[in-house]
């Protein structure tokens, strides 16, 4: 049997010549020339890959890798330091370009959202707690459940309520300490009998 050669495999089926032809060429089965074309376009980049530069490609599969914008800008683009990859991921992860690519990568690999989510779902519902509440906070920030919270602090009633605190624990001090003291002398008066 003599090596398949896939550069060669390609143009033939981009050509358009049958499998069974090809696999005679070849010496193989045609079953083999159908795994190894199946194999090969799952290996191809997606179409949307054509729209994105080398450094954007670059990005884009250190992303599908599980990367953070950060570290996978500092991959793909000679920067200088974490503060300018964080402002240059930020502002890949808005390009709609390297969104779609992300998005055609993850799905040619069978990771498409429809998926994700069904098997976050058995994460979710799975029985190792620990698992199941690492899934919920995937899922939320998923659908964008962390979305930042407003809070007003009123430094004034704050530092108000610590006081009174900080007295009544004071006062429970003082109390318990005169109690300990009672005890004491108590204890001493029953030792002098």
């Amino acid at each position: 049997m003599r090596k398949v050669n896939d550069f060669e495999l390609l143009d033939l089926i981009q050509k358009g010549i049958p499998q069974k032809d090809i696999a005679a060429q070849f010496g193989v089965s045609p079953a083999f020339i159908s795994k190894r074309k199946k194999q090969l376009q799952e290996m191809q980049e997606p179409e949307s890959f054509s729209r994105l530069t080398d450094k954007k490609k670059k990005f884009v599969l250190a992303k599908a890798e599980g990367k953070t914008n950060v570290d996978a800008a500092m991959i793909a683009f000679d920067v200088t330091s974490r503060e300018s990859a964080k402002v240059l991921g930020c502002n890949l992860a808005k390009d709609p370009d390297v969104s779609t690519a992300i998005q055609d990568l993850l799905y040619q690999e069978g990771l498409g959202r429809r998926n994700r989510i069904k098997r976050l779902k058995q994460i979710v519902y799975g029985p190792d707690m620990s698992v199941a509440l690492r899934g919920i906070d995937v899922a939320n920030r998923m659908d964008g459940a962390y979305s930042p919270i407003e809070v007003e602090f009123n430094t004034r009633s704050m530092v108000a309520q610590l006081r009174a605190d900080i007295e009544q624990l004071d006062r429970a001090k003082a109390k318990l300490l005169a109690e300990i003291a009672a005890d004491e002398q108590k204890e001493a008066i029953l030792l002098d009998d």
